[in-house]
């Protein structure tokens, strides 16, 4: 019969909001992948659409799907801290890593291009600067170690552009040495967390970041993905970063 024909065929379903389509074969076996393709754009890559939604709304849902990618790498990384050593391990953690910072980093800038912005003042006349103090001996001493001395260091902010370093060449250290699994999973950790931070101050970043944004004064390297990392990415996580680039490349009609 055609209706028992169509009961016993696999139907996509589609994910309201993220546009990733899931089979019920996958949905009933409860299978999950840490970077599921999640398509947002229509004509930019193949068999990826856009939901009838508005930016926003996609821009929600987007943000929450980076949060669940976020969660689920922070438990791959303490469910595997026994086997840091691993190769293996290591490797898909770097993965990880770089997808969920390309896919924070490039959400942001799209959410920076949906900002509001005010007109900028125009100034008539130059700002009066602003008188010098007079120099004394005492001003030119370093401040008391009780003020430049803190117990915890300032933490490293999460960048928003992709140019290249660059960094002073320094004299090989003769008594290197590799560090330890331990030091390397805290430092992973550590990377995590400011990740964590940049999500939950992402509307603070944005409107910081709307005029370099407007102005394309915040350049992103046309790789989502270092060139090392994105040798052995899977498909579906380039497709997927490279539909969220073009979406960024299209021009702001806003």
């Amino acid at each position: 019969m055609p209706g028992s024909q169509k009961a016993h065929q696999t139907k996509a379903v589609r994910v309201p909001g993220r546009g990733c389509a899931a089979t019920a074969e996958t949905r009933s076996a409860g299978r999950a992948t840490l970077f599921p393709p999640a398509p947002i754009r229509q004509g930019c890559r193949p068999g990826y659409s856009l939901p009838m939604r508005s930016a926003s709304d996609i821009l929600c849902e987007l943000f929450r799907l980076c949060a669940q990618q976020h969660g689920m790498l922070k438990a791959f990384l303490m469910a595997n801290a026994g086997l840091w050593g691993d190769i293996t391990v290591r490797r898909k953690a770097r993965l990880g890593l770089a997808v969920v910072t390309s896919m924070l980093r490039r959400l942001i800038h799209l959410l920076a291009r949906e900002q509001v912005l005010p007109p900028l003042r125009v100034r008539t006349a130059p700002p009066t600067p602003l008188p010098v103090p007079e120099t004394s001996p005492s001003s030119l001493l370093p401040p008391p170690p009780s003020v430049c001395c803190q117990s915890d260091a300032p933490r490293r902010r999460f960048r928003l552009i992709e140019t290249p370093r660059t960094r002073p060449r320094t004299a090989p250290n003769p008594d290197a040495a590799a560090d330890s699994p331990a030091l390397t999973h805290a430092i992973f950790m550590e990377r995590l967390t400011r990740l964590a931070d940049a999500w939950r101050a992402r509307h603070r970043i944005a409107r910081r970041l709307a005029r370099r944004v407007r102005a394309r004064a915040a350049p992103l390297r046309a790789l989502c993905l270092p060139a090392q990392i994105h040798a052995y990415a899977p498909s579906g996580v380039t497709r997927f970063l490279d539909a969220l680039q073009d979406w960024l490349n299209d021009p702001d009609t806003s």
